[in-house]
């Protein structure tokens, strides 16, 4: 099993994310607002290899490029949160339902474990702690976390 380190705090990550990209919009330089941009929309469960190119819409308000091919609008809200969406489609209305949520939260903990899924397309919860994550690609983890608060993340 591989080991993410601390209590992932998923409750935490909408807010942090959005002080993250609203300070560094204003100062830092392309390669870590690249790197900031990247964490939007792997957080949002989307699947994005590294980000190729950047473009400006508005300040706030960027279109995402990844290797992969596909494109993210990512953009600061009204209500200074962070909004992930296909180019040409509305933003994701918030909130977002809890099922929806926790797919997004295992999509990252997957991801940030090192493991590969590009989206979750399905999850169980056995227990409080302990969900099995269904990927689009095939691949199936056990997710666990103790009562530390340590996650562990497996391959199935």
């Amino acid at each position: 099993m591989k080991s993410v380190a601390g209590n992932c705090g998923l409750w935490l990550w909408p807010g942090l994310l959005a002080i993250v990209l609203s300070a560094s919009a204003q100062t830092d330089t392309p390669d870590s607002l690249g790197a900031d941009l990247f964490a939007a929309v792997t957080l949002a469960g989307y699947y994005c290899e590294r980000v190729v190119g950047v473009e400006t819409r508005a300040e706030g308000d960027y279109l995402v490029r990844c290797a992969t091919g596909d494109s993210y609008r990512v953009r600061r809200t009204e209500s200074e949160r962070v909004s992930v969406s296909l180019p040409g489609q509305a933003p994701t209305p918030e909130p977002l339902e809890h099922r929806q949520q926790v797919q997004r939260h295992l999509f990252t903990i997957i991801n940030l474990s090192g493991q590969a899924c590009d989206r979750v397309t399905g999850w169980k919860r056995y227990s409080r702690g302990s969900y099995r994550a269904q990927c689009r690609n095939g691949a199936v983890f056990r997710i666990a976390v103790d009562v530390a608060g340590r996650v562990a993340v497996a391959k199935q």
